[in-house]
């Protein structure tokens, strides 16, 4: 598991990326997909608004209130 500040060094690194429209999430293993009401082609076309972490939490916030949370 990384540590604080490799987290933060991630989130910095994906900064340059808000802004720009997510063109399609693709999940590799449905085994980190948990249940939800979204399914991952909700977010295609979607405009990243900001990256940031909550802990070692990574929080993607899109435009229309969603936000991805990657741990």
């Amino acid at each position: 598991m990384p540590e604080l500040p490799e987290v933060e060094t991630v989130v910095r690194g994906l900064r340059p990326l808000e802004g720009k429209k997510l063109l399609a999430l693709e999940i590799f293993d449905q085994k980190v997909w948990f249940e939800c009401e979204l399914v991952p082609k909700a977010f295609a076309g979607l405009r990243l608004q900001e990256v940031s972490r909550r802990g070692k939490y990574l929080l993607f916030r899109f435009e229309k209130g969603i936000c991805l949370l990657q741990h």
